[in-house]
């Protein structure tokens, strides 16, 4: 049945609607002016769901492009650490043994000296292989806590949204009770 109206009145300064199931009507005529107000409440409300919702994604990814530029940052200045450590190790090593061999006039095949340098290398070797591993891990927790903030926001929004869908379906359901 059509909802358009099949007459109007001939005054044309205030029209009436005459047809017997015509909206304005069922607005209007017969007293139903709060169930407008109900539809518009739950077709606002749901927007506000919706706008929630995309608020809550927007805050989770931006909480993920953070997260990530700190793994970034982790891993790039664990990459510095451990070449400051080598270089500073490269050169320990060249003026300790610029030293021994000027002190002893000999530059030594084997000896207590050349022991320290090699054991002085590994240590320094191992504190750039620490300083690498400490970066990666500090950049994958980073990496972790991005993802997390991503998969909470996209739970939170479709609750969001599933929150106003159902408020609005119970204000347009409570009309028909």
């Amino acid at each position: 049945m059509p909802l358009a109206p099949t007459k109007i009145a001939a005054t044309y300064s205030n029209p009436v609607w005459t047809a017997g199931r015509s909206a304005y009507n069922w607005l209007s005529n017969r007293g139903n002016q709060g169930q407008l107000g109900t539809f518009a409440g739950a077709g606002l409300g749901f927007a506000g769901a919706m706008m929630q919702a995309k608020g809550l994604k927007a805050r989770g990814a931006a909480e993920h492009a953070a997260a990530e530029y700190n793994a970034r940052l982790a891993e790039i200045q664990s990459h510095r650490e451990a070449r400051r450590i080598r270089s500073d190790a490269r050169q320990q090593a060249s003026s300790s043994y610029v030293q021994m061999a000027g002190k002893s006039g000999v530059i030594g095949a084997s000896g207590g000296w050349l022991e320290v340098l090699v054991s002085n290398a590994e240590t320094a070797e191992r504190s750039a292989v620490e300083a690498l591993i400490a970066g990666r891990s500090t950049a994958a927790l980073n990496r972790s806590r991005g993802a997390l903030a991503m998969s909470q926001a996209k739970r939170q929004s479709g609750a969001a949204l599933l929150s106003g869908a159902t408020q609005a379906v119970g204000a347009i359901g409570n009309l028909y009770r």
